[in-house]
């Protein structure tokens, strides 16, 4: 870690924060859509979620399960008709749903994000270290000159050569892109970084380039890093705990060796089933069948249920509870709803699935 970096990551808390609380932490969130017709749409459906100082939390699950939702809560960038209906947001006990400037300086200096599609994100007609020495400029009020050198010092720590840190956007591949955008994210020295589906659209070199770059900034800065990401395998490498949704909803989370080696979820068992791994030989790989419903019609009951092959009447008429077990772990499924707080055994896998854990 450059020394400069160091020296931003050692200031103190913003007023009101208390440095005992957790770094980040979400409760009972839940986000709604105005469509054009008048109907709302739930996106995210009264979550659970934290991260601590240099851990690392996978939130996994299909295309529209509400990952990205949740992200633009975090970050208040909700589209115009989006809004947050319940739920706290808080950063070392500061609400930042609620409302004020002082409260959205601190989400966007404590908080980053690495978003998916670099090209689009970084602006095109201004050269890489003239944009993080700006965000370094607006965001710690350094002089430009300083601002300059710190940006310098920023890029070479995400692995760009100083022969390219005034290149412009274009002239730079996907992955040096994608550097110089956790170079943006990095440039207020965050207690949080959130990578949204960072390695999208890059070849596999590159991913696994830029992901060890992740784990590599998490232990060097002390981040608290949030990873959304579909690849399981992701997880299992980098992460410390699991969160899975589906529909909206977190449907089992926990420590990332407790949800993989024993998934408890017909949900998770059927995403692990279907996830390659090289290492298993001729495993046979059983595809998920159906897909995921239109979130302004959601079918009564638990949202998997018409996807579920152990699904019964009860699960098509009562949603589950969200039952916190020993060991961290919740689980939201009729299967297991003892809520005597013993971890349960879980049910033969309709799925065969991946004996996976963290390297």
């Amino acid at each position: 870690m450059s020394a400069a970096a160091g020296a931003d990551h050692a200031r103190q808390l913003p007023e009101g924060a208390d440095a005992a609380s957790p770094l980040l932490e979400i409760r009972g969130l839940r986000v709604s859509f105005t469509l054009s017709d008048g109907r709302r749409l739930t996106a995210v459906d009264g979550i659970n979620l934290s991260v601590a100082p240099g851990e690392a939390v996978g939130l996994a699950g299909e295309s529209g399960s509400g990952k990205s939702t949740a992200v633009g809560a975090i970050m208040g960038l909700l589209a115009p008709n989006g809004r947050i209906d319940a739920g706290s947001i808080r950063y070392r006990g500061l609400d930042l749903a609620a409302k004020g400037a002082p409260l959205r300086r601190t989400r966007w200096r404590e908080i980053a994000v690495v978003f998916q599609g670099s090209l689009v994100a970084l602006n095109p007609v201004i050269k890489v270290r003239d944009q993080v020495a700006e965000a370094i400029e607006l965001r710690l009020g350094e002089p430009a000159e300083v601002a300059q050198e710190k940006a310098k010092l920023l890029l070479h720590d995400v692995g760009i050569p100083e022969k390219r840190i005034n290149a412009y956007p274009h002239q730079l591949s996907g992955g040096q892109r994608q550097r110089a955008m956790l170079a943006v994210a990095l440039s207020c020295s965050p207690a949080v970084l959130i990578g949204d589906e960072p390695t999208t659209a890059l070849d596999v070199i590159v991913q696994a380039q830029i992901l060890e770059l992740l784990d590599r900034m998490r232990q060097e800065y002390g981040l608290g890093l949030i990873l959304i990401t579909h690849d399981l395998a992701v997880i299992a490498d980098m992460c410390d705990r699991v969160a899975i949704m589906y529909a909206g909803r977190i449907v089992e989370s926990g420590s990332v060796k407790e949800i993989f080696s024993a998934p408890r979820h017909p949900y998770t068992q059927a995403l692990l089933g279907a996830a390659p791994d090289a290492r298993a030989g001729r495993r046979t790989i059983k595809v998920l069948e159906g897909h995921p419903p239109d979130l302004s019609a959601l079918p009564p009951g638990c949202h998997f249920a018409p996807r579920c092959p152990l699904a019964d009447a009860r699960c098509r008429e009562e949603d589950p509870p969200t039952i916190e077990y020993a060991d961290q772990v919740t689980l939201a499924c009729h299967r297991y709803s003892l809520g005597d707080g013993k971890l349960p055994t879980p049910i033969d896998a309709p799925y065969p699935t991946l004996e996976l854990g963290k390297r």
